[in-house]
């Protein structure tokens, strides 16, 4: 059966070739392996065409810069197979994640199958663990909004092609964008299986918009978590204080990254992200998921700016 596997490509010329190297060497060989190239400036492009010419699984596609969103909404506009999987274009994973997660999806009719993942080459033999497990939607849903074995990341999870169909990626939402997608996939999906096994090496990328610090990319994780909540409240109120207390705890996360970069309290989206604490802070308080410190973090954040700063600092 067919698996469509899926790599955004921009300025990845350092990575594209062990990206694509792990992704035709899978023991699942029956792939389309779909590459986008975002306009690179580099020489992704040509990596990626000579990986063509050598593999005929590959189709090869670019244009003009239009960022990551647009790249996306077009890469699942060409797949075909029954299942897709996100790969990111500096990253690998190992020669049997295809078939891994394919069977589990197979063995128990999940709509998504999700693996765990590491940062570096090595495989912790500490975490070593092939338990496998499956959850339906009820604990999937709270676990998302936990937010800790279950997150909005993409490239750990084998998806059925027709649950991406039905969302599409928000151009402009520069951070969290993966999480809006996910939460729509969740409300369209019945039961996940899940492996403990680390099957997705991610490479820690300092040029992401992850590791960027305090930016103004991270402040879509507003509208992001407006979006789930605003549909959580229409059509499962019972998640209503659990979604809150996340939202509050996302914005809590880039507060602590201002805190670090020293960005002053009269910084506009300070401002804003402080108003929204103070707003979501009593469902961070009932809900009783947060660590001690972290709520403690959260106070302080809210309340007095610059003794924070100093005390973090």
């Amino acid at each position: 059966m067919k698996v469509s596997v899926l790599i955004p490509a921009y300025n990845a010329e350092k990575y594209i070739s062990e990206c694509l190297n792990s992704i035709c060497n899978q023991t699942h060989s029956d792939l389309q392996i779909v590459v986008f190239d975002d306009g690179s400036s580099d020489m992704t492009l040509d990596i990626i065409r000579k990986h063509a010419s050598q593999d005929s699984r590959i189709e090869v596609y670019t244009r003009e810069n239009r960022g990551v969103a647009v790249t996306r909404n077009q890469l699942i506009g060409h797949a075909v197979g029954e299942y897709t999987l996100f790969v990111d274009a500096d990253d690998w994973i190992e020669s049997d994640m295809v078939e891994s997660l394919f069977s589990m999806s197979r063995k128990y009719g999940a709509d998504i199958s999700m693996c765990t993942f590491m940062t570096g080459r090595g495989i912790d033999l500490n975490k070593i663990d092939s338990t496998e497990k499956k959850w339906d939607k009820d604990e999937f849903l709270h676990k998302f909004l936990l937010h800790r074995e279950l997150t909005g990341s993409l490239c750990n999870k084998l998806i059925r092609t027709e649950l991406y169909k039905k969302s599409r990626f928000i151009p402009g939402i520069g951070y969290g964008e993966d999480a809006m997608v996910m939460w729509d996939i969740l409300n369209n999906s019945s039961l996940m299986a899940v492996t403990e096994r680390q099957l997705y090496h991610y490479r820690m990328n300092d040029d992401s918009v992850s590791h960027q610090g305090f930016s103004e990319s991270k402040m879509s994780v507003i509208p992001v978590w407006e979006y789930i909540c605003s549909h959580i409240d229409s059509s499962r109120q019972d998640l209503s204080l659990l979604a809150r207390a996340r939202y509050g705890a996302e914005v809590t996360l880039l507060l602590l990254e201002g805190v670090k970069c020293n960005v002053s309290s009269r910084e506009p989206n300070v401002k804003l992200l402080r108003e929204k604490l103070a707003a979501l802070y009593p469902f961070m308080k009932r809900s009783k998921t947060l660590s001690r410190r972290f709520m403690l973090f959260a106070f302080m954040a809210r309340v007095n700016w610059p003794v924070t700063s100093y005390i973090v600092r």
